[in-house]
């Protein structure tokens, strides 16, 4: 069963969160000026500009399914039992054949080739 974080204990994952999402800022950006105005976009909102979409509106829905895919196996997994069934086989073929099909197999796909 999931335990609910307590409000204190949410506050802290919430603040380690965010600064942990500053200091890649500052890790990614080539200069400190870059970073300070990767910073000041951030924290400045602006109504009159129009957002460019990332995502196409399938790309999107295929997100939230996965998402809520990986939510459901958060839920469920203390309820997968690992002995040698038919059921885990089928749960590990599974996970094995949907990595493969949406795996990035390219060498430079690889995040950390970037810095």
């Amino acid at each position: 069963k999931l335990a609910i974080p307590s409000q204190l204990s949410f506050i802290h994952i919430a603040l380690t969160f965010i600064l942990v999402m500053l200091a890649w800022v500052f890790f990614r950006a080539e200069t400190l000026p870059d970073a300070l105005f990767i910073l000041k976009k951030i924290a400045t909102v602006n109504f009159t500009e129009k957002l460019n979409p990332i995502l196409n509106q399938t790309e999107l829905y295929f997100s939230f399914i996965l998402i809520g895919i990986i939510l459901a196996k958060e839920y469920f997994i203390y309820n997968i039992s690992t002995k040698n069934t038919v059921k885990f086989w089928l749960i590990f073929i599974g996970m094995v054949f949907i990595n493969y099909i949406f795996g990035v197999f390219q060498a430079k796909q690889f995040i950390y080739f970037q810095f």
